[in-house]
């Protein structure tokens, strides 16, 4: 497979269409191979236990993390995660995108677009995520 990098027009012609929580983004074959190690360390373990005990162990509502396994995207752009903490009093305002765009005005500056993905596109399905693509300046 070639290696590509989506560019933010790309990026924003998807979230327009809205195609962008059902479309499959790559990694580049380095990142891929990484991920794919990631992932099978695991043996059976839920990926989201690891996630969960990585991320809430001050028992924040939810955490904005860069990807440690980007999608290959332009040099311009970065690849962020927004966890939540499924043991929060707020998880169940989590898919409401209006309460995470306001999550995200208030943590980062300039343009970003942000989606979650389907679940039948879902690596890790039992634990909500968002994927923030920002503009960098």
């Amino acid at each position: 497979m070639p290696y590509k990098h989506y560019t933010w027009s790309f990026i924003q012609f998807l979230q327009r269409n809205n195609l962008l929580s059902k479309y499959v983004m790559e990694r580049n074959s380095d990142m891929e191979h990484k991920y794919n190690q990631f992932r099978k360390t695991f043996n059976g373990q839920k990926m989201s236990t690891h996630v969960h005990k990585t991320l809430f162990s001050d028992n924040d509502d939810y955490k904005l993390v860069p990807s440690n396994f980007p999608y290959a995207i332009d040099s311009n752009l970065t690849h962020l995660l927004l966890w939540f903490n499924p043991q929060s009093d707020h998880y169940d305002k989590c898919l409401d995108r209006d309460y995470v765009k306001g999550i995200l005005d208030n943590l980062i500056d300039g343009e970003y677009i942000f989606y979650k993905n389907d679940i039948d596109v879902m690596s890790i399905k039992d634990m909500i995520h968002w994927h923030i693509f920002v503009k960098n300046s």
